[in-house]
């Protein structure tokens, strides 16, 4: 029953239900195809929102579905369980996801202990970056040995995935000119090797470190997608909550409207970021998406008070902008959310949860 009364709020919630919190700048990797790079070399730890401020912010926000932990590296800071209980106890946070390169196994590892034994109630997804094999990953990386690093962290989370119904493990790989030609392999390796709950195809996106990396046309990324559809099977072991299966629809429909998105170069679906999904950065700046690069203004000059920030003038100009603009881009948060808060999407939503259910 909690579940859908979370749902519930979720459709309704006059602030954003999902939120992606950029905890810190700092990195212990140099990607070649990290879109947040500036951030990451000049990153300035004291400058970070504290855990004090991290609390006024939950106290000012309604209910949170879903919260995105990431950087960076979020792992770099220390307190990112204390994160995550403020957001469990404060806005009955249903599901988090923390998002790791894989190099601090021991910090991932006792995170993931403390947060399932403090916060039973909620939903846990560790999500790793692989982008490649072990000699492209680590060049791709910046980092020698970073593969067998991320094999050894996922590794290290199976005892408590083997006891929690509610605890993911998942693997993310963003599609870029440097892993394109062994795609299909990786998608292969990672379904069949590796005890994972599930696999995230994302396309590279916004002004990345090397700029090469963008060099992937919407054809290329055409043919993921299609590989992607014949090989999709359920996820390894049966989510514990009623809403699963619209769940793993979404996020197979997610790269598809991606694809669609760069071969029509145009909105697919109305954009509700800014409305449904915000941003929320190390410094307490906050954004409707990853990628425009118009802030609604700063936690810090509000109070702390997210919803007197996100209905302030700024913040309204900015959202009729995106709707009349007819913003569109690839990230895929703010398509995932395209597709759950647009009715026109639930067709399609039907038909590729009858195609699956047939599939499988």
């Amino acid at each position: 029953m909690k579940s859908y009364i979370n749902a519930a709020k979720f459709m309704l919630n006059s602030m954003p239900a999902h939120m992606i919190f950029f905890v810190t700048a700092r990195c212990n990797a140099k990607c070649k195809h990290c879109f947040y790079w500036k951030e990451i070399d000049n990153a300035d730890a004291k400058k970070e929102l504290s855990i004090d401020e991290v609390r006024k912010i939950s106290k000012s926000m309604g209910h949170v579905k879903i919260l995105s932990l990431t950087g960076g590296e979020p792992f770099m800071r220390n307190d990112l369980a204390d994160i995550a209980r403020i957001f469990y106890l404060r806005n009955n946070l249903h599901h988090l996801v923390v998002h790791t390169n894989g190099i601090l196994k021991d910090r991932i590892v006792d995170f993931s202990k403390r947060v399932l034994k403090e916060c039973p109630d909620m939903s846990l997804a560790v999500s790793f970056s692989i982008d490649d094999f072990e000699k492209f990953h680590d060049k791709n990386r910046g980092v020698p040995g970073i593969f067998k690093k991320v094999l050894e962290a996922v590794d290290s989370l199976q005892e408590l995935r083997s006891r929690h119904k509610n605890f993911e493990v998942d693997v993310t790989t963003a599609v870029s000119h440097f892993n394109y030609p062994r795609m299909k392999k990786l998608m292969n390796y990672v379904r069949e090797e590796l005890p994972v709950d599930g696999h995230h195809i994302e396309v590279v996106r916004g002004n990345t470190r090397e700029k090469k990396a963008r060099a992937i046309t919407p054809q290329q990324f055409r043919k993921i997608i299609n590989y992607l559809r014949k090989t999709w099977t359920k996820e390894k072991r049966k989510a514990d909550y009623p809403f699963a299966s619209f769940r793993q629809v979404v996020d197979v429909l997610t790269p598809e409207i991606e694809m669609e998105t760069m071969i029509k170069n145009r909105m697919i679906l109305p954009c509700k970021a800014g409305k449904t999904v915000i941003v929320l950065g190390e410094y307490g700046d906050v954004f409707p998406c990853e990628l425009l690069n118009k802030s609604f203004g700063n936690v810090r000059d509000y109070k702390y008070s997210m919803k007197k920030l996100l209905f302030s003038k700024n913040a309204k100009s900015l959202k009729r902008w995106i709707v009349s603009s007819k913003c569109f881009c690839t990230w895929g948060c703010a398509v995932s959310n395209n597709i759950i808060f647009n009715l026109r999407a639930y067709p399609r939503i039907i038909r590729k949860w009858l195609s699956l259910k047939i599939k499988n």
